[in-house]
């Protein structure tokens, strides 16, 4: 899936087939990072693996993406994925 965080921490993960550019029209100025997340089965549960980068933003991602993500699609530790 790809994703986009906005400038308050904000994830936003949409199917592969959105452009990473058309939220940029929606929360202008306010992207820090995007690229691409996968959802890998874990001990326990799930890590969050980023990779890549939107083209069409010209931004990659943060090393904390994973983390924010991670946190947000859960209540547990966003470390426990790492």
């Amino acid at each position: 899936m790809k994703y986009v965080i906005i400038d308050n921490n904000m994830p936003i993960l949409f199917g592969v087939d959105g452009n990473h550019a058309d939220f940029n029209e929606r929360f202008p100025g306010k992207i820090t990072s995007a690229g691409f997340a996968l959802l890998e089965n874990a001990t326990g549960g799930f890590r969050v693996k980023i990779y890549g980068r939107s083209s069409s933003l010209n931004i990659g991602p943060s090393p904390e993406d994973g983390n924010i993500i991670y946190a947000h699609l859960t209540s547990e530790d966003p470390n426990r994925h790492k």
